[in-house]
């Protein structure tokens, strides 16, 4: 097991560090939380993120060509593993093992799945908007808002579908990969997880949204998944701010 505190590698057995003397609590989410650094996220890892990018366009070329497109799904994979793989080098533990690289492949493909919900929520205003064509700012306004109301059982769906796509995924990508590079291995295994769930959170969404506005739906699908990898990347360079920020906001004063 790892230390929460120090992220020093501890036995199972033992109740305090060794290394900082910090108590060691029993409980699971710590164990899930041990496998992510979040000091160590300012600065992206490049050559991960190559690797990751070089494995993406293999795999996502692989399924562009089963679904007609090689270059596009290339492209996808290319983007979003990198992307997420060089992040992940920078949000991962400095030392994993093989149980907590298969926390964080978990928890990183869920969380990756999981962003679907926002993802399918764009889909289906940028679909109905699209489709609709309102005129005048009350007319968009009330379209913006009504396809927000009709697409949010397709982005939820595809959010849980997503990060359960995700979590699955991540156990096993992140613990084989563990154990043929080892950390960044697992850490590239947890990038393709955050991808695919992410992929196949955003194609449910978008395919919901567009037979809601009965549009071609594999447009739509489309649109999904370009809309989700784009969002998991947008979130992935900007969490480093978002942290500060948060961390801003605990630390000042509130009523």
């Amino acid at each position: 097991m790892l230390c929460p505190t120090c992220h020093k590698r501890l036995p199972v057995s033992v109740h305090f560090c060794a290394y900082c003397g910090a108590a060691l609590e029993r409980r699971p989410w710590r164990a899930w939380l041990a496998a992510v650094s979040l000091p160590a996220a300012a600065r992206p890892a490049a050559l991960v993120g190559v690797i990751g990018g070089l494995s993406g366009a293999f795999f996502g070329g692989l399924a562009g060509q089963l679904l007609g497109d090689t270059l596009l799904g290339g492209l996808v994979g290319a983007a979003g593993v990198g992307i997420a793989a060089a992040w992940g080098d920078a949000l991962a533990a400095p030392y994993l093992d093989r149980d907590s690289a298969r926390r964080f492949g978990q928890l990183f493909g869920g969380v990756g799945g999981g962003l679907a919900v926002l993802g399918g929520l764009l889909a289906a205003v940028i679909i109905a908007l699209r489709a609709g064509s309102p005129e005048g700012v009350e007319a968009t306004l009330s379209l913006f808002f009504s396809s927000l109301a009709l697409g949010f059982p397709g982005a939820l769906t595809g959010g849980f579908l997503g990060a359960a796509v995700g979590v699955l995924a991540g156990r096993f990508a992140a613990r084989f990969g563990y154990l043929a590079l080892q950390r960044r291995g697992a850490v590239i295994g947890a990038a393709m997880a955050w991808t695919l769930g992410g992929v196949i959170g955003g194609v449910y969404a978008g395919d919901f949204a567009a037979r809601l506005a009965s549009t071609n739906q594999a447009d739509g699908a489309l649109l999904g998944m370009l809309i989700q990898v784009a969002l998991g990347a947008l979130v992935l360079t900007q969490f480093q701010r978002l942290v500060q920020a948060y961390r801003a906001w605990r630390r000042r004063p509130h009523p």
